[in-house]
C-alpha cells in the first residue's frame, strides 16, 4: 500500500511537471510522454484539477488523420503568488510573481547603506500585505523568497556586510508572521540557480559558474544540476580570496581588484567625469580615451586571469558574468573575452541579460518548487519579460 501511494504521488508530480513545462497540454499528450495509460492519466489529472491546479482551455485542434478533438489544459497560474525579494547595498527589490511565472507586481526602493534591519522588516512586510490584500489566487501567498548580499547557512544570515541583523532572523520573521516557506540565500547563488532553471542554452552537464560582480565579487555555483554552497554557505567567497593583481605587485583581496564600485571610481578619474551613474560612465567607454582605455585593459586582463583561476578551482562547463555596468559596456565584454581566451581555454563566457533581476527570480524560482513539491524536477522557467521595461539606473 505504501509503494502504490509513493508511486501516485511521484506519478502525481510527474502530470504537474509537464503542466507547469508548457503553455498548454492535452492529457493524450502527457500520457504519450509519461509512458502511461489515459485511465491512470485521466485519474491523476482529476485529483490534480481538484486540488486547483489545472485550468481547462477548451479543445485543441484534431490531428491530421482525424478523430475527436483533444481537450487542453495548462497549470492555473491562478493557483496561488510568489513574493520574491532581492536586498542589495542601495536597494530594495520587490517581485511578486503568478504561478506560472507571470509578473503581477514590481517595486524597487532606494534605501540606505547599512540599513537597519528593523525597517528593511518593515518596507518588505508592507509590500506583502499590500499583495495579500489585492490578491485573486485560490491559495494567495505560497512562499517567499529573500535574496541578500551576504554569507547564508541554511537561511541564516551569518556575515552581512550592508545589513546589521541584530541578532534577528529574517527567515523566523516571515516564517511566523505569514506561515508559508521562506527561502533566504546568497544572491550570488541565487543568480546561478537563475541560470539553471531560465537559460535554455545552460550547461547539459549542470555544472556551471555565475561571478556575480557588484560592490564585491560573490560567486554562485551548480555542480551536477545543484546549487553548492560549501561549509556554513562559504563556498563561492571568491571576492575574500588574496590574488596579485596583473597591475601591481602587492597582495590584494580580489574585491579590491575587481567589483563594479572600483571600475566606476577608476572609469570616473579617467574620464574626468563630475556626474556619476552607469549611463555616464558607460558613455565614455563607446570612444574611450588613452587612459580609459588603459583603465578598461587592466580590469579585462585581471578578469582573465579570475575566469582562468575560477576555471582550475570549479571546473565548470560554462561561466556567466552578472554585472549592470558589464551589460552596458560592449567594449569591455569583448576585451574581458579576448583576454580570457589567451588562457586557451575550452569554456564558454556569456554576459549575462538583466543582471539587476536574476536573483530574484533565482528567489523565485526556488520558492515555486517548493510550492509545487518539485524540488528536484527539470522545470522551464520563462523569463517574464515585463521586467525588462523597468528603468532602474
Amino acid at each position: 500500500m505504501e509503494n502504490r501511494d509513493l508511486t501516485r504521488s511521484n506519478n502525481l508530480k510527474l502530470v504537474l511537471q509537464q503542466l507547469f513545462n508548457h503553455d498548454e497540454i492535452s492529457r493524450a499528450e502527457v500520457a504519450r510522454v509519461l509512458g502511461m495509460s489515459r485511465s491512470t492519466i485521466s485519474s491523476l489529472f482529476n485529483e490534480l484539477d481538484e486540488q486547483g491546479y489545472v485550468n481547462h482551455l477548451g479543445q485543441g485542434d484534431s490531428s491530421e488523420v482525424g478523430g475527436r478533438k483533444p481537450e487542453m489544459v495548462q497549470l492555473n497560474s491562478r493557483y496561488g503568488f510568489i513574493a520574491s525579494f532581492n536586498i542589495t547595498h542601495a536597494h530594495l527589490y520587490a517581485g511578486f510573481f503568478y504561478l506560472n511565472g507571470e509578473k503581477i507586481l514590481y517595486q524597487r526602493k532606494n534605501i540606505l547603506e547599512h540599513h537597519n534591519i528593523l525597517d528593511l522588516l518593515a518596507t518588505m512586510s508592507g509590500y506583502l500585505d499590500e499583495a495579500i490584500a489585492n490578491d485573486d489566487t485560490i491559495h494567495g501567498l505560497l512562499g517567499i523568497g529573500i535574496s541578500m548580499h551576504a554569507v547564508i547557512d541554511n537561511g541564516e544570515v551569518i556575515d552581512s556586510p550592508f545589513v546589521k541583523m541584530d541578532g534577528i532572523s529574517i527567515k523566523d520573521y516571515f516564517t511566523a508572521r505569514y506561515a508559508v516557506p521562506v527561502i533566504v540565500e546568497n544572491e550570488a547563488n541565487l543568480a546561478a540557480i537563475f541560470e539553471r532553471d531560465f537559460d535554455v542554452d545552460a550547461p547539459t552537464s549542470g555544472n556551471m559558474v555565475v561571478l556575480s560582480i557588484h560592490q564585491g565579487l560573490g560567486t554562485g555555483i551548480i555542480a551536477n544540476g545543484q546549487l553548492f554552497t560549501g561549509f556554513h554557505g562559504m563556498a563561492g567567497e571568491l571576492g575574500r580570496a588574496q590574488i596579485y593583481p596583473r597591475d601591481g605587485h602587492r597582495l590584494h583581496q580580489v574585491s579590491r581588484i575587481i567589483s563594479e564600485d572600483i571600475l566606476i571610481a577608476k572609469l570616473a578619474s579617467a574620464g574626468s567625469l563630475d556626474d556619476i551613474d552607469y549611463h555616464n560612465v558607460a558613455q565614455i567607454c563607446r570612444q574611450p580615451t588613452a587612459a580609459v582605455e588603459k583603465v578598461l585593459n587592466n580590469f579585462a586582463d585581471n578578469m582573465g586571469l579570475l575566469l582562468n583561476d575560477t576555471l582550475m578551482i570549479y571546473g565548470p562547463q560554462k561561466v556567466y558574468i552578472s554585472c549592470n555596468l558589464l551589460e552596458l559596456i560592449p567594449l569591455l565584454q569583448k576585451k574581458i573575452k579576448q583576454a580570457f581566451g589567451s588562457y586557451n581555454q575550452n569554456v564558454s563566457v556569456e554576459f549575462v541579460v538583466g543582471a539587476r533581476y536574476i536573483s530574484m527570480l533565482g528567489a523565485a524560482a526556488i520558492v515555486t518548487r517548493e510550492a509545487l513539491g518539485l524540488q528536484d524536477f527539470k522545470l522551464h522557467f520563462r523569463w517574464p519579460l515585463e521586467l525588462s521595461k523597468n528603468e532602474d539606473e
